[in-house]
């Protein structure tokens, strides 16, 4: 065969086989899809399974370590941050911020889940609109105060969210896993 010849032969096989295969699962069942391949896979011996329906077991300790590491470590990345020779003011509160916010949610996301972030993220939002509003209708230093004291109350807010979405972890995983 000449080479031309060569090179159109597996494409014309894949062209083929693409038109006579059953088109994708995409999470639904596969006899449904194409009835003439029923009794192929009974003849097979193999079973058509739901690709919806596997659900791999998530671990309580990994998704608790994730949640962990995802807080304390950019935590820490912000203390080095803020406690280097010339730090700067912005970064390293922000970091560790980010950190407290985002965090704690992160084992939630390994089981497919949001925990408490928009809690936080709302009390966020709240407590630094509020701070707005109240620090510049004051004005001044007073202003600056009220503003530090409700992003201050914000933020504690956002840390006992974040330890209770991080202590509520291994049953939400359990919870996961029973659902299987």
């Amino acid at each position: 065969m000449p080479p031309s010849v060569i090179w159109r032969v597996p494409w014309f096989m894949v062209f083929v086989l693409g038109l006579i295969s059953p088109p994708p699962v995409h999470a639904q069942r596969l006899d449904a899809l194409w009835p003439t391949t029923t009794p192929v896979i009974g003849a097979l011996g193999l079973q058509v399974v739901r690709v919806d329906t596997i659900r791999p077991v998530k671990s309580e300790g990994k998704a608790v370590t994730l949640s962990l590491a995802a807080t304390l470590v950019p935590i820490a990345a912000g203390i080095a941050i803020w406690s280097a020779e010339q730090p700067d003011p912005l970064v390293g509160p922000m970091v560790m911020g980010g950190s407290l916010l985002i965090g704690p949610s992160v084992g939630h996301f390994y089981i497919s889940r949001t925990g408490g972030l928009w809690l936080r993220l709302g009390i966020a939002a709240g407590a630094t609109a509020a701070g707005l509003v109240a620090g510049t209708s004051t004005g001044g230093w007073e202003g600056l105060t009220v503003f530090v004291a409700i992003i201050g109350i914000g933020a504690g807010v956002v840390f006992v969210d974040g330890v209770y979405d991080i202590v509520r972890l291994p049953a939400a995983v359990r919870n996961y896993n029973a659902q299987r």
